[in-house]
């Protein structure tokens, strides 16, 4: 007989592999739109937290940190973007994002702004750490302000596709 995985594994890992394609797409889709966007697009829009967000939401914890964790490295491999420089912050954001929004929702599986939540949560906890670990402050917090008046359309849309998701969705079909 032939051993083989759980089929919660196999399940687990698919739906990973489906979060990490579409950590991948949303961002590459969205810096199609036309050039009058310019190039802060993504800081604009955040398309990199939608996979994320839908992933955590609809397949749960792990699918969610698989995309949060290895979407901006897939991204950089394949597009260049986000920049280098942005790897590590990026992915730690992202990564403190899911695991707010999975606490949040399990904590208050009706919390219609949950996401918005989890994103300025995790921002501002990011930005600290890397002012701890940096050690200077001067640009650290105004930087984080200045990203997040770029950052506002992206948080609406955060809010609305996080709403949306806690409005529609059953909590017994996540893994």
């Amino acid at each position: 007989m032939i051993a083989t995985a759980r089929p919660s594994a196999i399940r687990t890992i698919s739906l990973s592999v489906i979060a990490l394609g579409a950590s991948l797409a949303f961002p590459y889709l969205v810096h199609l739109l036309p050039a009058g966007q310019g190039p802060q697009v993504g800081a604009t829009y955040l398309p990199i937290y939608w996979a994320p967000l839908l992933a955590t939401a609809l397949f749960g914890l792990v699918p969610g940190l698989v995309a949060a964790a290895l979407g901006p490295i897939l991204n950089h491999w394949v597009t260049g973007s986000p920049p280098e420089f942005l790897l590590t912050s990026m992915t730690l954001e992202l990564v403190a994002f899911v695991a707010l929004l999975a606490l949040l929702l399990k904590v208050t599986p009706r919390n219609l702004l949950a996401a918005p939540l989890a994103y300025l949560v995790g921002r501002a906890v990011v930005t600290g750490s890397l002012w701890l670990a940096d050690g200077t402050p001067s640009g650290t917090w105004s930087a984080l302000g200045a990203s997040l008046q770029t950052a506002w359309p992206g948080i609406v849309i955060l809010t609305l596709v996080g709403a949306a998701l806690v409005l529609t969705t059953r909590r017994s079909n996540r893994a």
